[in-house]
């Protein structure tokens, strides 16, 4: 078997453990839970290249990511391995700074705000929460963004991978901070078959955790080929990037996609929070 196709069918492998659990809820966004009423105590306060989001008892860190140009994706010719749907390369330029929190969402911060956790894999809160659709967190930040004053949102995923890369801090890697997979992600061949507490492993450039491996995190961007790929088409999936515990570790590169239904549910899928700097309420 040709290495490509090893790393194929060891991606559709990974892709599948991860949706075992999945199911498609015919319910929409409209029929979310009913209305959370206990709100939890919160503050967000911004200093220079960081922010803290206060949520009861605990916090979550968030890191400045300054606006800047990069090349998103890759080519045949750089990544022999590489997928269609992450050509061609091509120049992204964002306009403006955001926070990016330093870890995926972890299932305290996820408890503190909806009282309950959806997780399958229990026992530890500082695991990142996961088996949650896109409209579920999107009611999520409905109401963190109520009980806060703030606007949280998913990030773009231009925001993503310029986060993943490093941002202005960039230093090339292949893997979100580093060129050495074990350092910096949990995946198929490390991580036990389950998801692991965020910041265990080494962050990349910016402080970011888990950028590779672990959980896939929901991005706010619909899935289509990039701009300029002939085989270019829209669709009512959203991107989610980053790859999960049961990714195999090629998947864990920072060019990486995929493409979810908004109803699908995961054991590797989880999201992390984003907000513009201009438009933080101190």
């Amino acid at each position: 078997m040709s290495m490509k196709r090893k790393y194929l069918l060891l991606t559709a492998i990974g892709m599948m453990m991860g949706l075992l659990s999945c199911k498609k809820e015919k319910k929409q966004e409209e029929q979310m839970p009913e209305q959370v009423t206990e709100e939890c105590k919160t503050s967000f306060v911004a200093y220079g290249d960081s922010a803290v989001l206060v949520l009861g008892q605990d916090s979550l860190l968030f890191r400045l990511v300054e606006k800047g140009s990069f090349l998103m994706g890759t080519t045949k010719e750089l990544d022999p391995l590489s997928y269609v749907q992450e050509w061609p390369q091509h120049t992204v330029t964002l306009e403006e700074d955001f926070y990016l929190c330093d870890t995926s969402l972890p299932q305290w911060a996820w408890v503190a705000v909806m009282h309950e956790n959806p997780s399958h894999f229990l026992g530890d809160d500082n695991r990142p929460v996961e088996n949650v659709n896109y409209f579920e967190c999107s009611y999520f930040l409905q109401v963190l963004n109520r009980i806060s004053g703030q606007e949280f949102r998913l990030p773009t995923e231009e925001e993503w991978e310029y986060a993943a890369r490093g941002g202005r801090k960039s230093k090339g890697y292949k893997y979100s901070g580093s060129n050495n997979i074990d350092e910096v992600a949990w995946h198929v061949k490390n991580a036990g078959s389950k998801t692991v507490p965020v910041k265990t492993k080494k962050p990349n450039e910016l402080g970011l955790y888990d950028m590779a491996g672990n959980v896939w995190n929901w991005t706010s961007t619909p899935y289509t080929r990039y701009e300029g790929n002939p085989s270019a088409n829209p669709s009512d999936n959203m991107v989610v990037k980053g790859s999960g515990w049961c990714s195999p570790p090629y998947s864990c590169r920072i060019t990486h996609r995929n493409g979810y239904d908004c109803n699908i549910r995961s054991v590797a899928l989880g999201l992390r929070l984003a907000i513009s700097a201009e438009s933080i309420k101190q």
